[in-house]
């Protein structure tokens, strides 16, 4: 999995009442199990006069870290649920957060389900989405400057804006990754064959341009590796729109 789909930075926020139950709701992006630790401890000291502090979290590409913590209630009713959220979602490296005032009245196992659900969704639907890359490390290309925020990496500190401000920034990179891209494509006799309608070169062509414009707009590159019963052409890796075309023009006058 190279991309997979988590929440910026944003907080999103949820809320959810029933018999006089109250449940406010946080969604956090997260990148480690320390970091959801912390979160859970400054919501403990926050809302100190609450029943329950419950959360889930759900952390790497494919989400094979998670746990879900019910802080009291009874068992599976509170962090199943919100984990549940996460995966109907398909994000990770996020946690959610759901805090219950008690109202009075029992809601009972199913009540307590739908609750936590309905919170952690109402979060989960004020979360902003983005998408980010399965591949470690920072990006090269710097972005920008801004205030720190909770859960920034403290190694982004710049120091001189901080000192010059009297406010801690830090640095923003934009994640970068390049792949490249290498088609490697049948300009046998066989591929004259085919339909009235199309023959499989053609056919393979489309494809070719397909998946050569999907690189082309992810700024990856392309080359192409044409054969037969042996190897007829070989395009380098390249960019642009330009080099792109020359490779499917000479997929099919091959």
């Amino acid at each position: 999995m190279d991309i997979f789909k988590t929440i910026t930075d944003n907080i999103g926020e949820g809320y959810y009442t029933e018999k006089r139950s109250k449940f406010f709701a946080y969604a956090h992006h997260v990148r480690t199990a320390d970091e959801v630790k912390a979160l859970h401890q400054m919501y403990k000291k926050k809302y100190y006069d609450a029943r329950h502090v419950c959360y889930a979290y759900r952390l790497g590409a494919d989400g094979a870290e998670f746990r879900a913590n019910d802080d009291g209630e009874p068992s599976s009713t509170a962090g199943k649920p919100i984990l549940g959220v996460m995966l109907s979602n398909d994000v990770s490296d996020i946690a959610i957060f759901v805090i219950r005032y008690y109202g009075g009245v029992n809601l009972g196992t199913g009540g307590l389900i739908v609750a936590y659900r309905e919170a952690a969704q109402d979060a989960m639907a004020h979360s902003e989405i983005e998408y980010h890359s399965a591949f470690k490390g920072r990006g090269m290309a710097f972005s920008e400057v801004r205030e720190y925020q909770w859960g920034d990496d403290v190694r982004s500190m710049d120091w001189n804006v901080t000192a010059r401000l009297r406010a801690p920034y830090v640095k923003v990179y934009e994640e970068e990754r390049e792949l490249t891209v290498v088609l490697l494509v049948d300009v046998s006799r066989s591929g004259l064959f085919g339909t009235a309608a199309e023959t499989k070169r053609e056919r393979i062509a489309e494809i070719a341009a397909v998946l050569s414009f999907s690189a082309i707009l992810n700024n990856d590159k392309v080359g192409a590796l044409f054969f037969s019963d042996r190897v007829e052409k070989f395009i380098p890796p390249g960019k642009g729109r330009s080099h792109l075309l020359h490779i499917i023009r000479e997929m099919l006058e091959l």
